[in-house]
């Protein structure tokens, strides 16, 4: 497209006009070309329309949006960042305090069912999950991260060694209030909290190192002002997308995912449609679906659980005669009567209709691997029509709850309300897990404190017209929360651990440029006006950093738009010597900016319709240009982190009065 300069253009057309929150692509809306040439290196990530954290591949540029509204904000370009904390959403591979880790609890903010709950102990002390063995380095800034939601607590706390930074290393670390729109309530100027979709927050910290040396960041659930507290056993909060960067602030989300080594065991998973599934071993359960509150199965993502054993067998109890570990008080039974959760023909049916009174199928808990140990047992169960309920008893004076209670509990689920009693109290730390085709998983954890032979036993039992239904997958396992299912037979079944590897993972810088006939078929070197829509105002550079830099080869090009670090913007102007430089102040968020420019008449600048005619003169090595690039100088780094929403050049010198008019 051929440039129409001087007078000709009066009526005021752009010979450029590229139109990033609008149209989410790289197209000139004037010559119809797609005119930039784009890279990075890596994966990054941004968040859509939906307000759902997305990844875009290697080399495909980023539209992000604002997490609450949906709004398109542009063109996001960032430098390079390391996220150094390995693990970053799966929190079970770090160690603990006076907590418990719920792999996989809740619906990620990338609408994935990968975000884990950080459940505090019944104890005092401080609730945290740790990263311990991280190399620092004195005088540098570091920006610690993590994405929160409420639970049962509401407030998430950041610690650290003393000789990191004196508010980390402090009694109180670092507090952020998951309500409302969020709130730093202990932290000072480095602390800021970000609200996002789904009730989600990004909570970040920023400061200066003190020392260096390896230390630790820490996480947890916070009462008032303190992670110092006595906890109750069952209240947390979720977390998800960890990230220690190197910088003066936060940027996108990092991942930094685990790689499945192996595992000698088979284990089970559920895929897509809900229906378990058995991985072999040494194959990862790296397509692994999991349900939410709701019962819609998410992407898991890999699976990775520590090595659990199944005490009960069989697991399905196709009791045909007394063995294993169960027994059977005349309920009737019938084997292989309806499909299972993992597609086969293997339920079993518990027919009360013939018989009366208080049967039941039960099996023996015995002594169990440790005295006072937490076991959870899990039963998959489906009604059989409506109106049924599922009761389980736990008899003896050995049991003891999570809740505080001592001695037998019964417990029933009723099928068409989908309720969970008991005989007394409530807060068991009970799970029930809604599955395909009418199934449900239901799990209920207890101290065992139990040292006889049926001095204590679990009841699976009929109460008065409760109904039938279908029983299959029971699972007894050291833990307060059920894991996948382990298949067992004629005895004790062990799923060995997953063993994987993660490390920390760079994110590429953004490069965005327009060179050779891409650039010369709009730019105009003696007179042009320059127009931006941007919240691109942070850098790392102690200096500042570029908005709209020339490439020249070397040097200066003749014209640049510069962000300086005192919030000022600068437009540069090469043409003449000495050569001019004219500032304005600009604030932070979005900002309309728009510089005009000749060989003959002074600068101007104008932000958010406010226009600077006062320039300065200094001497440089200047280039004439031959590209230009967005949000950075070439062959300089100097990087611009933020977004460009639209990017129009006029090759003729506006005038100060229809600056005003574009910038308002």
């Amino acid at each position: 497209m051929a440039v129409v300069h001087g007078t000709n253009n009066d009526f005021k057309v752009p010979s450029l006009d590229l139109r990033f929150a609008d149209r989410k692509n790289f197209i000139d809306t004037i010559s119809g070309e797609d005119l930039i040439t784009f890279t990075r290196n890596s994966i990054g990530t941004y968040v859509d329309s939906n307000g759902v954290i997305q990844s875009a591949a290697s080399g495909v540029a980023r539209f992000d949006h604002d997490p609450v509204t949906g709004e398109s904000l542009g063109l996001l370009i960032e430098e390079a960042r390391t996220n150094l904390l390995p693990y970053s959403d799966d929190f079970s591979t770090w160690s603990t305090n006076n907590l418990s880790v719920t792999a996989n609890s809740t619906s990620a903010p990338d609408g994935n069912l990968t975000a884990d709950k950080l459940v505090e102990s019944a104890t005092s002390g401080y609730h945290t999950i740790v990263k311990y063995g991280i190399s620092f380095t004195a005088s540098t800034s570091y920006t610690l991260s993590v994405l929160a939601k409420a639970s049962e607590r509401s407030r998430i706390g950041f610690g650290g060694s003393g000789a990191m930074d004196a508010q980390l290393g402090s009694a109180q670390g670092v507090v952020f209030d998951l309500t409302g729109n969020g709130s730093v309530v202990v932290g000072g100027s480095g602390a800021a909290i970000t609200k996002i979709s789904n009730n989600w927050y990004k909570c970040s910290y920023t400061w200066s190192q003190l020392n260096t040396g390896s230390y630790y960041v820490a996480f947890g659930p916070v009462i008032t002002n303190t992670t110092n507290y006595t906890g109750d056993g069952a209240s947390g909060i979720y977390i998800w997308g960890a990230q220690l960067e190197t910088g003066s602030f936060p940027t996108s989300y990092i991942p930094t995912p685990a790689t499945f080594t192996s595992r000698a065991s088979t284990a089970t998973y559920y895929d897509a449609n809900g229906v378990i599934q058995t991985a072999g071993v040494n194959v990862a359960r790296d397509n692994a679906y999991l349900p939410d509150e709701n019962g819609v199965f998410k992407p898991a993502g890999l699976l990775l659980e520590g090595a659990v054993t199944n005490f009960l067998y069989p697991s399905t109890p196709n009791y045909t005669g007394g063995f294993g570990s169960w027994s059977n008080g005349l309920a009737p039974t019938v084997p292989n009567a309806g499909i299972a959760p993992d597609g086969t023909n293997t339920a079993v049916r518990v027919d009360w209709s013939t018989v009366s009174g208080a049967e039941r199928l039960y099996y023996d808990t015995g002594t169990p691997t440790t005295v006072g140990i937490t076991e959870v047992h899990s039963f998959f169960v489906k009604p059989v029509g409506t109106g049924v309920v599922f009761n389980v008893y736990f008899w003896g004076v050995n049991w003891s709850w999570l809740n505080g209670s001592t001695n037998t509990k019964g417990f029933s689920f009723d099928f068409d309300s989908e309720t969970f009693s008991a005989t007394s109290g409530a807060n068991y730390g009970e799970v029930i897990t809604k599955l395909p085709n009418g199934w449900y998983r239901i799990s209920i954890p207890a101290i065992n404190n139990g040292t006889g032979v049926f001095d204590t036993y679990v009841a699976i039992q009929r109460n008065v017209q409760v109904g039938d239904w279908y029983i299959w997958g029971v699972q007894r396992e050291n833990g307060s929360l059920p894991t996948s299912y382990i298949p067992t037979t004629g005895s004790t079944a062990t799923r060995a651990a997953d063993v994987s590897t993660s490390s920390t993972v760079t994110r590429a810088a953004d490069v965005a440029s327009i060179t050779g006939s891409n650039f010369s078929s709009w730019y105009n070197h003696d007179q042009g006006t320059f127009t931006l829509k941007t919240s691109a105002l942070k850098s790392t550079a102690g200096t500042g950093s570029i908005l709209l830099g020339g490439i020249s080869g070397a040097g200066y090009g003749e014209n640049e738009i510069f962000n300086n670090v005192n919030n000022e913007v600068w437009f540069i102007n090469y043409l003449n010597s000495p050569f001019r430089k004219i500032t304005h102040n600009v604030s932070a968020g979005d900002n309309r900016i728009a510089v005009a420019y000749d060989n003959q008449t002074a600068e101007s600048i104008t932000v958010n319709g406010t226009v600077s005619t006062t320039s300065q003169s200094f001497t440089a090595n200047a280039n004439v240009i031959t590209g230009i690039s967005l949000m950075r100088r070439n062959p300089q780094d100097l990087v611009s982190n933020g977004h460009i929403s639209r990017f129009t050049y006029y090759p003729t010198r506006l005038s100060n009065a229809l600056l005003q008019k574009l910038t308002k």
